[in-house]
């Protein structure tokens, strides 16, 4: 978080915050079948909306009373979000199949200076995380560690090839080549769609009627998050991360 926010949400772990939003989803859905979707697509928009506290209080403006700010940030938030995603499956030949994907998240204000610090997005790793107290949407990314925490926008892109070696409803096994490229940003005027960190690797699915759906993937990535964590290039297996998943797929 900005040094402003981290401020703002000093004393919130003594007190309350109320999060009061409207939630509107479109969506259509066409996929052939859950465990091993061979042709159709889901496509949802949502939109999360919170009253415009800041257009009926103007001491919550930028220059306004700092103390005012502070209260209306951590008692009642104040936000727009959207988030898209999309994902397409093609079957070219037998069970062979493949999986595109596109998922988007923008965290919008109603007033300048009054980016709310909860309803945020972190990127990496394999997103499976626990209670968090700022609300985030945790997002994965195959072969990296976590490399954005608290970011307003971010944009995710996967291709996946997929082949099953059991297709029994009691024990479905697939595996898959993947292909990844996303980024986040903390800011509108440092959004750039087309710079993105890339990874490819395999993993395998699992689905097992006690357990829910269970996966392991190996990526290998391609980029240097935010300049960090750079490239090994005398040993590309150093750039290599390993990440589970139990239940359902991350977004």
């Amino acid at each position: 978080l900005e040094k402003s926010d981290l401020g703002r949400l000093a004393n919130l772990r003594t007190g309350n915050a109320h999060n009061l939003h409207f939630r509107f989803t479109l969506a259509r859905y066409t996929i052939d079948q859950p465990l091993y979707p061979r042709s159709g697509s889901n496509l949802s928009f949502t939109a999360m909306l919170t009253p415009p506290y800041s257009a009926f209080d103007k001491s919550l403006v930028v220059g306004g009373d700092s103390r005012n700010i502070y209260d209306r940030q951590t008692r009642w938030i104040e936000y727009q979000k959207y988030r898209f995603n999309a994902e397409w499956y093609h079957n070219p030949k037998g069970n062979f199949v493949l999986k595109f994907s596109a998922k988007h998240g923008y965290l919008g204000n109603y007033t300048p200076g009054l980016t709310s610090p909860f309803e945020r997005f972190q990127l990496g790793s394999n997103a499976m995380q626990g209670f968090q107290l700022f609300g985030k949407d945790f997002i994965s990314q195959r072969g990296y560690e976590i490399y954005q925490e608290n970011a307003i926008i971010f944009n995710k892109y996967t291709f996946e090839a997929r082949y099953p070696f059991s297709l029994n409803p009691s024990s479905t096994i697939y595996g898959l080549a993947f292909f990844d490229a996303a980024n986040a940003w903390n800011s509108y005027r440092t959004f750039n769609p087309f710079k993105l960190n890339r990874d490819a690797g395999i993993g395998v699915r699992i689905f097992l009627p006690m357990f829910g759906m269970l996966g392991l993937d190996y990526g290998m990535r391609f980029d240097s998050p935010n300049g960090a964590n750079p490239i090994n290039t005398t040993n590309p297996f150093k750039n290599t991360n390993v990440t589970f998943m139990l239940g359902v797929e991350p977004d």
